[in-house]
This record gives structure tokens, sequence and C-alpha cells, in this order.
């Protein structure tokens, strides 16, 4: 079931859903104040799928609208669909929106575009990051970043296998090379990934024990770490007696993590043989409805949950950008040039 929030003029525009898609579409429509409506009005959102919202129904501020989708996300399980005809991410509400997580954004002005990005909005995966971001636009101000620090250590360790801790790892790594940065990824593990990486990607070049590549440079803990780096990210595999201690000395810890039984299971042991430290916990392929039941169960000291949009290629960075800027900012200075 769908809630749309509309302006009189667009009421129209989700209708085709309900034949398509067997979607049941409500709809309230006229001008909306949504900080009240989401905070005071609504008591309960749960047995709706989908919330869509007009941003041209809208009494509210820009403040007081990204105030109301932060409540929404930490209050409800729905997925959030923002209209917002004729806006790309080079505005800088629409950036607001997806730094804060919020991808599933209609933008096109075209009738068949806007019913062709509605119906990514309502697929089982939705709109991701690379949906919304079409490029910079021209002249558009972009930001430049410094690193605090030298040689950086990143820990991380998944609490099983196929946890998604190399992807992760990977993803890292290629994000802090996007924004400029000297970074080494390190298999601190005995998987041996490296070693079939080129056989696949043609672009990889090995020199002296190291792999080149995107700007990342891949190594394994044998050969060790010799390049001048800001920031090394070390894959650890699976979390461990043995590896333990070495990711203790991280300077910042990421465990990876699942939702299903005996992977919670793992997690908790996990954060226990951890518990003295900060830690940032990942969570991959798990359902927005159940991310903040989850995000509760987890309200643990001294750790921060993090979910993890789905990454299927280990060298795209900007997936899940959001989740790294939050992980780093310590260490990472931006600013617009």
């Amino acid at each position: 079931m769908l809630l749309y929030m509309t302006s009189n003029q667009n009421v129209g525009l989700f209708d085709f859903l309900v034949k398509k898609q067997g979607i049941i579409v409500k709809k309230l429509s006229g001008e909306f104040y949504l900080k009240k409506f989401v905070i005071n009005d609504m008591r309960n959102l749960s047995h709706y799928s989908f919330v869509a919202i007009d941003l041209s129904a809208l009494k509210d501020t820009e403040d007081e609208i990204m105030e109301a989708v932060i409540a929404f996300k930490s209050m409800y399980y729905s997925r959030l669909i923002i209209f917002a005809e004729g806006m790309n991410y080079s505005n800088p509400f629409v950036s607001r929106l997806v730094e804060e997580g919020i991808y599933n954004i209609i933008t096109a002005t075209e009738i068949e575009e806007i019913k062709s990005e509605i119906v990514m909005c309502v697929s089982d995966e939705g709109m991701g990051y690379h949906d919304i971001i079409k490029g910079p636009a021209a002249g558009e101000l972009m930001p430049e970043y410094s690193f605090k620090g030298e040689n950086i250590t990143i820990g991380i360790a998944g609490v099983l296998s196929r946890i998604g801790t190399t992807t992760t790892a990977m993803n890292l790594a290629n994000y802090l090379a996007s924004i400029g940065a000297k970074v080494s990824y390190i298999e601190a593990n005995a998987n041996n990934h490296l070693n079939t990486l080129p056989n696949v990607y043609k672009g990889m070049k090995a020199e002296d024990e190291c792999i080149r590549y995107k700007g990342v440079n891949y190594m394994t803990i044998k050969s060790g770490n010799k390049e001048n780096s800001d920031l090394s990210v070390f894959d650890f595999g699976v979390l461990n007696d043995g590896n333990l201690k070495a990711l203790k000395y991280s300077k910042v810890v990421i465990v990876c993590g699942g939702c299903k039984p005996y992977e919670l299971k793992a997690l908790y042991n996990a954060i226990l043989k951890l518990k003295e430290l900060s830690i940032n916990i990942i969570l991959s392929f798990i359902p927005e409805r159940g991310r903040v039941s989850l995000k509760n169960d987890l309200q643990i000291e001294n750790s921060i949950v993090h979910f993890a949009d789905y990454s299927p290629d280990l060298f795209d960075g900007t997936v899940n950008n959001r989740i790294w800027k939050d992980i780093l900012s310590e260490y990472i200075f931006e600013r617009i040039t």
C-alpha cells in the first residue's frame, strides 16, 4: 500500500501503479506541513510500504522538511519517495536528501520519464545512489578533501564468512581514492582473493608485490604496506582470536554483519570481544522495513550501526559514500572550492 501526499495538480501521478503493479494508492491532496504531519498527526505508518511526498504540496521550510525526513526514518519502516519535479543533485536541497540516505527521488519532468522513475522507486531494491547522482552540472562547485594524519589504519572484519567484508573493504578503499586520498588495501586474511583479480580485471597492474587499480594500492599482509598512504584499509576476513589483537590496534574498527539469527548471534559475540573499543557495525542485505527495530536492538555503548545499500561492484565507492563519510568524519575534511 502506498500513501501519496500530493498537490492538487499532481494528484493522479501514481494512479497507474494500481493496474501496473497492483499497489493500492491512498491519496491526501492539498497543502501540508510535513513536520507536523509526521510527528503529530500520523500515529502509525507501518502498514504503508511506501510514503510518497509531492514537494509542491508542502508549506514547510527546507530545514523543517529535513527534520521531518529524519524523524520519519527513525519512527517508521516505510520507504520514503520524494517527488521533486525538475530538480537534480545540483540542487542543494536534493543534495541534503541524498546525504541523509534518501535516494528514491523523482526528478523527471516528462510524464513517461516520471512514471519510469516511480516504477524504480517501488521496485524491490528502489533507486540507488547512482540513479539520483547524474554528475555535476556545468559550473557547479565541487568539494576538495584533506586528510588528518598519515597512514590512518582502518580495520575491517566480518562476524562470519560471506557477509560482505571484502566488498566493504574494497568499496571503502575506492571511495577514499575517489576523493584524492593515497590509500592502500591490505589483504590481511588467508582468502587469497587478490591473486585471482588480475585475471578478471584487465586494468590491474602488478608491480613489486603490489597491484595498482583505480588509484588504490592492493597488497597482501605478507608483502607489507610499503606505500606512504593517507589511509590503509586492512581486510581481516572473519574475526577470530588470531586477528583480534591486530584489529584492536586499528584507528577505525568496522565489523560487518547480517540479520539472520546465526549472523546476529555471531555479531553479538564479536561485540563482546570488542566491547572496550568504539566500533562501527555495517549490516548488509537488510530490508528497509526491518532496519529501525534492528537498530534499536543493537543500541550498544560505543557502537554505531550503519545499513549498507546493495553494492555488487568491488570497486564502486559511491554507493555507500554517506556511510564512509560518517565513519571517517574525524579524519577527512571537506571544503567547497
